[in-house]
């Protein structure tokens, strides 16, 4: 599975990263949503994983933005906080969470093959 990961903390990107790589997909790393959104208008992916809180443009504002863009697209936002619940994100998870939970969440959100 080809992932969009958006945070905008060095050591969480790359230990997130670290770990979804490990379970075999290709992860893309972007540390602000404007660069998230630049690198999803030039190429596809299968699930984008974002902050929710993020300087700048939130993952909210994020996913209504790709959700416009592709309305299909899945959405997987990682809160430290309680956020508002959005039609533009197809699941939430809450930090810290357990990278054991983090792949199952990630599994259960692959596209299903034809």
């Amino acid at each position: 599975m080809n992932i969009l990961l958006v945070e905008d903390d060095p050591a969480i990107i790359e230990l997130i990263a670290m770990i979804i790589t490990g379970e075999g997909h290709t992860v893309t790393t972007a540390i602000r949503g404007a660069d998230a959104l630049q690198l999803f208008q030039s190429q596809r992916y299968d699930l984008v994983i974002t902050d929710f809180n993020m300087p700048g443009m939130n993952g909210l504002i994020l996913a209504e933005k790709i959700k416009a863009l592709t309305p299909s697209q899945k959405i997987l936002l990682l809160s430290g906080e309680m956020a508002n619940a959005s039609p533009n994100v197809d699941n939430v998870v809450f930090k810290p969470i357990a990278f054991g939970t983090l792949i199952q969440v990630v599994s259960q959100m692959s596209p299903v093959e034809p």
